[in-house]
């Protein structure tokens, strides 16, 4: 990650799976002056680091998902030789219109610890997303420098829902490196055990209620 008076302004992180030959190269670099600059700094120091891991591939491929309206992340991008393979859908919603949503007898819904939640999490993530060769694969060692690491996933954000102390729901959120005053749902699963009970409501209600307590205008997420 990029540092500014000691504090993290933006990052990248790198994932490649067996059989190595597909890895992704995730941005987190908000809006700031010099954000072009560090943008291509972090896509080369990305792909040298790619490039150095004597497992991957001679032949793999490596993917960045980018919103099509961040044209200085896809101009450097483009200019490295990457190309457009797929299309994903950016919802918008402001916050203001927050739906109503009642929690579910005996769930309670917290503040996303780093200290205490990371495998609390990590499970529920892995139950609710596709497994080992999708592109939205991550492994516990990402999702704790994620958590810990990116600039964008500020502490206060993110949730996990419990139900008699076991995980069942939770929310990951970030601030949108694209439009001001906007948080972005990154990940919001909840396991496969606890579905259609509206507990992926409640999370999703709540993280737009967290977004508000900022002065946020709108909450954003990304879905195939």
């Amino acid at each position: 990650y990029v540092e500014r008076d000691g504090t993290p302004v933006a990052g990248f992180h790198t994932r490649f799976y067996e059989p190595f030959d597909v890895g992704r190269i995730d941005l987190a670099i908000p809006l700031q002056p010099d954000r072009t600059t560090i943008i291509e700094m972090l896509i080369d120091a990305a792909i040298r680091v790619l490039r150095s891991r004597p497992t991957i591939l001679s032949d793999a491929i490596a993917q960045s998902t980018v919103p099509t309206e961040d044209v200085e992340v896809l101009t450097a991008l483009r200019g490295r030789g990457f190309e457009v393979s797929g299309r994903l859908a950016l919802l918008e919603i402001p916050t203001r219109k927050t739906p109503q949503g009642a929690v579910p007898n005996g769930v309670e819904v917290v503040t996303f610890d780093v200290q205490k939640h990371l495998d609390d999490g990590f499970t529920v993530l892995d139950q609710s997303f596709p497994t080992a060769g999708s592109n939205w694969y991550l492994v516990r060692d990402a999702f704790e420098h994620m958590m810990r690491s990116d600039p964008t996933a500020l502490p206060g954000l993110s949730l996990m829902a419990f139900e008699g102390g076991r995980p069942v729901g939770v929310c990951i959120n970030f601030v949108d490196t694209m439009r001001p005053e906007a948080g972005h749902i990154g990940m919001l699963g909840v396991a496969r055990s606890a579905r259609r009970r509206g507990i992926g409501r409640v999370l999703f209600t709540e993280s737009l209620a967290r977004f508000q307590e900022r002065s946020w205008t709108h909450a954003r997420l990304t879905t195939i």
